[in-house]
C-alpha cells in the first residue's frame, strides 16, 4: 500500500540523516531480465517511471555509492483493534524488503551499513494509512552473494575497495480496508 511513496520517504530521511548528498538514492526497484549480445542474460534492478522510461540501478562508480530498495514479498492480515466503531476493518500489510547498497572508497562497510540502519526512520507518516512502521532486519556483508542475488550472475566485477551489501527491513502498514481503492491511486 503506497509503497513507493513509503521507500521514497525513507531515502529522503536517509538522504537528511547521512549527510551525504553525493550518493545517488534510487527508489523501489524490481529485477528484470537483460538479454546480452552473446545470447546470456543477467539481470538488473530497474525502476519504472510513470512515463514508460526505465531507470537501470547497476553498480555505478561515478558515485561514492548507490542504494535501491526491492520488495521481495507481501503478507496482509486483518488487525483486530479493539475499539468502538472504527478499526473493524483495518487490515496489516507487512513487506519485507531489502535496500542494496554499493559503494567504493575508503569508508569501512560494516560502519556504513551500520549508518545506514541506524538512519532507517522508525514511522512514516502518510495519508490515508493509519501507521507505517519501518523496522531493521539484518544486514548481509556477503559482497558475492549478494551480488549473485541481484544479478543472478557468479561473474563478479567488483574491485577488493568496492563494498556490495544489502539491509533486510520490514514495512508495516495499518490502513482501512475501505480506504484500499482510493488508497492505490
Amino acid at each position: 500500500m503506497k509503497l513507493k511513496e513509503i521507500v521514497d520517504s525513507i531515502n529522503t530521511t536517509l538522504k537528511s540523516e547521512l549527510q551525504i548528498q553525493l550518493g545517488e538514492f534510487y527508489g523501489l526497484a524490481k529485477l528484470v531480465i537483460v538479454h546480452q549480445q552473446d545470447d546470456s542474460q543477467t539481470y538488473v534492478a530497474t525502476i519504472f517511471n510513470s512515463n514508460g522510461s526505465e531507470i537501470r540501478c547497476q553498480v555505478d562508480d561515478s558515485y561514492p555509492f548507490t542504494i535501491y530498495h526491492r520488495c521481495l514479498s507481501i503478507s496482509v492480515t486483518k488487525e483486530n483493534i479493539p475499539q468502538y466503531g472504527d478499526g473493524e476493518d483495518n487490515l496489516k500489510e507487512t513487506a519485507n524488503m531489502i535496500a542494496v547498497v554499493y559503494g567504493r572508497g575508503e569508508s569501512v562497510q560494516e560502519d556504513f551499513a551500520s549508518m545506514i540502519v541506524a538512519s532507517l526512520p522508525p514511522t512514516i507518516d502518510i495519508a490515508e494509512l493509519n501507521n507505517v512502521d519501518v523496522i531493521a532486519g539484518s544486514v548481509n556483508n556477503d559482497s558475492f552473494s549478494v551480488y549473485n542475488q541481484e544479478y543472478k550472475s557468479t561473474d563478479y566485477p567488483l574491485n577488493p575497495k568496492d563494498y556490495y551489501f544489502s539491509i533486510s527491513y520490514t514495512i508495516e502498514t495499518t490502513y482501512d480496508r475501505s480506504c484500499v481503492e482510493k488508497c492505490i491511486n
